[in-house]
């Protein structure tokens, strides 16, 4: 007989209670306790962001930015060059004395003052801009991690609901065919009872398949096993640090950056030598002079006014994305609030319904038991019990995603 007070249904009971959750930044443990070696979402986003090729490719920009850098700091504005001549006198008879004239010249073009400081300028501001992308692409990839987590820790409540509800339909199928064995129930009763379980099977190993594809979503993104224990991430304060920003003002920086060096840039760089010339005759001792040679450039807008254009629109165009990104930013926060809000909500409903729905099965089981009530209602009473009992915990579930995607939202990295 089908004794709810028996001891194979108040386990089933203490099995569907066996759920701990907790909110406000506390832990979810799923049929079993929630130990230290529970994985924590930070250590696998840092695990799959070493593992990550952007994060290498990063790394490689990293020197490249390195190098520019200590190019900027030097004065030299291109290759030195060494320039060497020589002369001799090819005249004949009395007139020819011999005459020979030798020269070496080393020179070099040099930064102005002002070029080297605007250069240097842009070098710091390109390297602010490459450390501001990789925020963004952490935050990008704490995304997707934030997504496939959760993906798995639903999905994997759904399996435990379900695996609990079928064996708790096979216990009704067990039941309902000892009672037809004694005369109590009709054999079509019997025969319901085994198509509901087996349907319940059905529903659960597809479930399991989800579950697998969720799993194998995970590793492939994070390159580890996917967690069987969940944490909930704690609500994060807004900040005016957020990697979008962060990264649109480096960007903004930047562009300052080059339309300060374009307008340094109307002329090339100066060239500066030092030269050795040394004379000789047959009749007279020969004579060395030490020289400086300086060569200026004369700039004019017709070079420079294009690249004076082109980062003038530079700068227009970052800081009118700065403007609309601030914007879109505030919207979204505003928008996870209210997704937070209504899944909180939605959750308090889903705890009154579970609960109503629990009394409920109750109530038929004891008629069940005394023949008030057919096995019709009794299925449908235990359906409904395990639709409300896995729209709660499922419930729960989205209220710390919605958590998860408001810092998201916020910047804030796991």
């Amino acid at each position: 007989m089908f004794d709810l007070h028996g001891k194979a249904n108040r386990c089933f009971l203490f099995a569907w209670m066996c759920p701990l959750l907790f909110i406000d930044g506390q832990s979810i443990a799923y049929s079993q306790d929630l130990s230290s070696s529970a994985p924590i979402l930070q250590r696998v986003f840092e695990h799959a962001w070493d593992q990550s090729s952007v994060a290498i490719g990063l790394k490689s920009q990293q020197f490249e930015s390195e190098a520019a850098l200590a190019a900027a700091n030097s004065w030299v504005a291109g290759s030195p060059t060494v320039e060497l001549s020589h002369r001799f006198d090819q005249s004949s008879g009395a007139a020819d004395v011999g005459f020979k004239e030798s020269e070496v010249l080393l020179s070099s073009p040099v930064w102005w003052p002002a070029q080297k400081s605007a250069r240097h300028a842009l070098a710091v501001f390109a390297a602010e801009e490459l450390n501001a992308q990789t925020l963004q692409f952490r935050l990008e990839l704490a995304s997707q991690i934030r997504e496939v987590y959760w993906h798995v820790a639903i999905a994997q409540e759904e399996v435990r609901e379900l695996d609990e509800h079928v064996q708790h339909l096979v216990d009704i199928a067990a039941d309902v065919q000892r009672r037809v064995q004694v005369g109590d129930l009709a054999r079509s009763d019997e025969l319901l009872a085994n198509q509901e379980a087996q349907h319940a099977k059905a529903q659960l190993a597809s479930s399991k398949i989800e579950l697998q594809k969720r799993k194998t979503d995970y590793q492939n993104l994070v390159g580890l096993p996917a967690p069987t224990m969940f944490l909930v991430e704690a609500l994060a304060l807004p900040t005016t640090d957020h990697p979008r920003l962060v990264m649109i003002r480096s960007s903004l920086s930047k562009a300052q950056a080059a339309l300060d060096l374009a307008n340094q840039s109307r002329s090339s760089a100066p060239s500066i030598g030092i030269s050795l010339r040394e004379e000789s005759t047959r009749i007279s001792a020969s004579n060395q002079a030490l020289g400086v040679h300086l060569q200026i450039p004369i700039g004019t807008d017709v070079q420079s006014k294009p690249l004076q254009t082109e980062a003038q629109t530079r700068v227009s165009t970052v800081q009118a994305e700065l403007n609309r990104v601030e914007a879109a930013i505030k919207n979204e926060v505003e928008t996870a609030k209210y997704q937070l809000e209504m899944e909180q909500e939605a959750l308090s409903q889903a705890t009154e319904r579970a609960a109503s729905a629990s009394e409920h099965l109750e109530l038929i089981q004891k008629a069940f038991q005394l023949g008030e009530k057919g096995l019709i209602d009794l299925l449908r009473a235990q359906l409904i019990r395990h639709e409300a009992s896995n729209s709660k915990v499922i419930q729960q579930l989205k209220v710390n995603w919605a958590i998860s995607k408001l810092n998201q939202t916020i910047g804030v990295l796991p």
